[in-house]
């Protein structure tokens, strides 16, 4: 995924060293929130792949919580792996099968949530993760499944 700091908008080495030092270290949304302000404030509204980033951090500390041990895209799946002490409840899985029509399969052998890409995933694929991200928590129902 292109998620970078690009040098249109920070063109020091040092000062993008530190922010990216800074997104390694984000363990919560409040902290997330907090550097975004202090980018706006510094940098100027963050460009797409700068937001990309972002995202990923969101997407790693969703997985953290949740017990989720890799994120891999193969083809046209999305395959969460998950550690045995995962936090998953297994009606946010059905909530996200729903939302993916059925395009969910859960290998308990193997720890895996397969899920099949939609078409638009493949462009906007860190939104569709963090979506899906937070299904898993209970945190959304996301907008698509709200509306049903």
């Amino acid at each position: 995924v292109e998620a970078y700091i690009d040098g249109g908008y920070i063109d020091d080495a040092m000062h993008k060293i530190e922010i990216y030092q800074r997104i390694a270290a984000i363990r919560n949304e409040e902290q997330i929130n907090m550097l975004l302000d202090e980018l706006i404030d510094r940098f100027g509204e963050p460009t797409p792949p700068v937001m990309r980033l972002i995202d990923v951090a969101r997407v790693k500390n969703y997985a953290r919580d949740l017990g989720v041990r890799s994120i891999i895209k193969n083809n046209f799946f999305l395959e969460l792996t998950l550690f045995d002490d995962h936090v998953i409840k297994p009606e946010n899985i059905a909530r996200l099968s729903v939302w993916q029509k059925d395009h969910v399969k859960l290998l308990m052998d193997q720890m895996i949530i397969r899920i099949k890409l939609p078409y638009a995933a493949q462009k906007e694929l860190v939104k569709f993760i963090l979506e899906v991200m937070k299904m898993l928590s209970g945190e959304t129902e996301t907008q698509k499944s709200a509306k049903k």
